[in-house]
Formats: structure tokens, C-alpha cells, sequence
């Protein structure tokens, strides 16, 4: 899932007037780790530019690793490209981390990992030209 955002525009905004109390009631015990990871990531995100975020990816297990996933990056970011855009996405695994720098993605900083959490890795791709 592709959003595009405008220069000084996040993904990750919450409503101001959110009580912890109506995130206990949709996500129960996590909605405090959730709200925790989503102030994290919304540090990291690049908005001095506008560019593609990559949401989230996936391809069901049995299908992993024949190149469907490389097929998905290579349409958008072409288009991505044509269009003079940049691209930002946090990787979930090591393995999807391996992808996305294959793709041209960078590291941007150090992964980021809230509480006993996995690790998040934060990459960047410049349009190539």
C-alpha cells in the first residue's frame, strides 16, 4: 500500500484528542505500545520533501521469495522515478530489509525498536533518473 505525501506531510498522525482510553477499548493492552511505536516511527519519517511511503507489503507465505514482492517494487518505483519521486518505507525483517536495499533503498539512521519490539529499519531511495 503506496501513499503519497506532500512536503511536511506524515502517515503517522493520531487525532489530537485521542484518549488512551478509546485505544485500550479498539486495540486493548497493545494500544499503549502501539501509540509508543507510532510517535517513534513519526520522528523518523522524512517530510521535507514529497515523496511515495510504503505503508505495507506483503505476499502470502507459500509465494515468498519468487520475486513477486521485487515485482510489486519495480512497477511503482519506476513510475516513482519517472515522476521525479522519493520513496520511504520502515523495514519489518531482515529479510525485507535485504529487498528494499536491493531496490535502491537505504538505511536512513539506526533501526528503531520501542520497548521489547522487533526491530523497525527506516530506508530512503532517491528517484533515480
Amino acid at each position: 500500500m503506496w501513499l503519497t505525501l506532500a512536503a511536511g506531510q506524515t502517515a503517522h498522525e493520531e487525532p489530537q484528542d485521542a484518549p488512551e482510553a478509546d485505544l485500550r477499548t479498539v486495540f486493548g493492552a497493545g494500544g499503549a505500545r502501539l501509540r509508543a511505536l507510532g510517535q517513534a516511527l513519526a520522528q523518523r519519517h522524512p517530510d521535507r520533501e514529497p515523496h511515495l511511503y510504503l505503508a505495507c507489503m506483503g505476499v502470502i507465505g507459500g509465494r515468498q521469495g519468487a520475486g513477486l514482492g521485487s515485482a510489486m517494487l519495480r512497477h511503482r518505483l519506476e513510475r516513482a522515478d519517472a515522476e521525479g519521486l522519493a520513496a520511504y518505507l520502515e523495514a519489518s525483517s531482515p529479510r525485507s530489509r535485504a529487498l528494499y536495499l536491493r531496490h535502491g533503498f537505504e538505511d536512513l539512521g539506526e533501526p528503531v525498536r520501542v520497548a521489547d519490539s522487533p526491530l523497525l529499519w527506516p530506508m530512503w531511495r532517491r528517484p533515480r533518473r
